[in-house]
């Protein structure tokens, strides 16, 4: 029993330490840079790729391409623990070159992503041709998928190949499995692949629209099989893949109502676009199980929203539009609203914690008013799990002693860690500048060191201990660790302000079942996580009928010529309820009464006036 108490106490005390950043620097030259990902190796230092447009990006002297070489190039770059440059190099050809996915190992270097003809390959690398591309995306022109080994002192091009369709196929991620293979995830496929294979494969045929082609290959770059995956529609759409020794798994978004789907699982398409999580054994030959995770709005990934613990248990992370998929106990459950000139994030995040037979097991909203997007998740040893992205929102919930509280632009990097089963946040910050500034990937260390990869328009990117201090090109790589604390931060103050009171709550009659109500919004001192609903009828006491994340509500289901009494009330995280707003009543409709528009009630309410 007394070792049980220490186990847990340490593991208590390893999820309530802080984070601090350790480093923050901008990578670049004066054009353009994306880092796309980001790693480690065993001893601390840390690996980068992207695309730069930049001649003058910083390469070091005898590393593998010292030169420019097209509109777009890869970059590989290391640096130690503390952010100081160890080596660099680009990767390309005369086109555009962009890598997505790195990963490290004992041997060398892995980067994945999208290239163009002319992108180096080595000689017996399994397709050294570019197959050329049918059906070409305008800003990058005709594109192969590509993976690359480069030794791990930046000097040499390990081997190299294309792996593409007869369409504009590429990688956006790729995995190690620690058993001596690494694995690649073929999205948008709308062609042909002729490495699909061997005999046996799961799926050697293509089934319409855009498919994900996963592929399995050794460390030395030689082929080991190649699997169509998908159904009639855009199926692994912006995917993630991990691996180990059980098996690769493999997530993307879907809008196939017959993408393969295990019975057991979840086998409901909620509609509009849901993510599908599969996995499959090692030797691509069988579909080991299958989900769908979604709600009756969209969700959506731009890469690297999957992760997976040593006990084989994954973690979704991506953002969403609908309600209803976090779990009951979860840190948040309640959506807190898509938001408005919110880029690639309108919605939430939401992180969902898988078992390794496909079973959901829990999952949480993360997110503020406005646009909350996740591009990166990751997990330590003690099963913490870490998300970042990037957040138009300037009411996020920020605990544990933050190292910026607040939101400085048009969108800031962020960073979350919660305990395992996702119902606790231990620490959370913003990180940015006045500009736009989006994380691309998350990596967490064993440790729980985190690192944020992604870039920035901001002039004013909040550096520290930096290997560059100063933004060179319009848009700049950005690269930060943030460290482990060596002190748990102070708790958070204990929030005992109720949010104000709902103002002019309207009542509209819609037709002879519905009525539509809609509310000045309330204000609280550290922010407004949703509303209570109360209707009463025939003089009956008020019963509370729903609970909504939004002013707005739809009350369905009702009886024709009745007359209902609504109140709303505000609460906050901390469970701080305001006083119930003013009672309003309105009666429904006829059956046979015809409907004449009165205005938007969404205008309305979103204005927060009423005449």
């Amino acid at each position: 029993m007394l070792r049980k108490a220490v186990l847990l106490a340490a593991l208590l005390a390893a999820f309530t330490l802080g984070q601090t950043v350790n480093f923050a620097t901008y990578v670049g030259g004066s054009q353009d840079e994306y880092v796309r990902d980001v790693a480690t190796d065993s001893q601390g230092n840390v690996y980068i790729t992207g695309g730069t447009a930049s001649a003058n990006f910083p390469v070091t002297p005898g590393s593998y391409q010292a030169m420019f070489d097209g509109t777009m190039d890869v970059f590989v770059s290391k640096f130690t623990p503390a952010g100081n440059l160890v080596w660099s190099t680009f990767l390309g050809g005369p086109n555009y070159d962009r890598a997505y996915a790195i990963e490290v190992d004992g041997t060398g270097v892995y980067v994945g992503g999208r290239a163009g003809a002319g992108f180096p390959t080595t000689p017996n690398a399994p397709q050294r041709q570019f197959a050329g591309d049918n059906n070409p995306n305008g800003a990058y022109g005709p594109q192969d998928g590509f993976i690359a080994k480069i030794s791990l002192d930046g000097k040499q091009l390990l081997w190299s190949t294309y792996v593409g369709d007869t369409g504009h196929g590429f990688f956006r991620d790729i995995a190690l499995d620690g058993q001596g293979s690494i694995y690649g995830v073929l999205t948008a496929a709308d062609g042909v692949c002729a490495l699909v294979g061997p005999t046996g494969i799961y799926d050697a045929t293509p089934n319409g629209g855009e498919d994900g082609i996963i592929v399995g290959l050794n460390t030395n770059g030689g082929f080991a099989w190649a699997t169509y995956f998908g159904g009639s529609g855009l199926d692994v759409g912006t995917p993630s893949i991990r691996a180990d020794a059980a098996g690769v798994y493999v997530l993307g978004y879907t809008n196939s109502t017959n993408i393969p789907i295990t019975a057991g699982l979840d086998t409901s398409y909620g509609g509009n676009g849901d993510m599908n999580l599969a996995k499959f054994s090692r030797d691509g030959r069988q579909l080991l199980w299958s989900t769908y995770f979604g709600g009756a709005n969209v969700e959506y990934s731009e890469t690297h929203g999957l992760a997976l613990d040593a006990l084989g248990n994954l973690y979704a992370a991506v953002t969403t539009k609908s309600t209803g998929l976090a779990t009951p106990g979860a840190f948040d459950t309640v959506f807190n609203g898509v938001g408005t000139g919110c880029g690639n994030y309108c919605g939430d995040g939401i992180v969902a914690k898988f078992g390794n037979n496909g079973i959901l097991q829990s999952a949480t909203y993360f997110g503020g008013s406005e646009g909350d997007g996740i591009e990166g998740v990751g997990v330590d040893a003690l099963g913490n799990v870490y998300i970042g992205g990037a957040t138009y929102s300037t009411n996020l919930p920020m605990v544990g002693g933050s190292y910026q509280t607040t939101n400085r632009g048009n969108g800031d990097f962020f960073v979350a860690k919660f305990n395992n089963n996702l119902s606790q946040l231990a620490y959370s910050s913003y990180l940015g500048g006045s500009g736009v500034d989006f994380v691309r990937s998350l990596y967490a260390d064993p440790l729980g060191n985190v690192y944020l990869a992604g870039h920035s328009t901001s002039g004013n990117f909040p550096t520290l201990n930096a290997f560059d201090n100063s933004a060179s090109g319009a848009e700049d790589g950005i690269l930060a660790k943030f460290g482990v604390s060596s002190t748990p931060p102070p708790p958070p103050p204990t929030d005992a302000t109720a949010p104000s009171i709902p103002g002019s709550l309207f009542v509209q009659p819609i037709s002879s079942s519905q009525l539509n109500l809609a509310w000045a919004a309330s204000t609280d001192d550290v922010g407004v996580a949703g509303y209570n609903v109360y209707r009463s009828s025939g003089g009956s006491a008020f019963a509370l009928v729903a609970s909504v994340g939004t002013s707005a509500y739809q009350n369905s289901g009702l009886s024709a010529q009745t007359t209902y009494t609504y109140a709303v009330t505000a609460f906050d995280a901390a469970g701080n309820t305001s006083v119930q707003s003013i009672a309003v009543s309105a009666a429904t409709l006829g059956s046979t009464v015809d409907l004449v528009e009165i205005g938007s009630i969404a205008q309305i309410a979103s204005a927060g006036t009423w005449e």
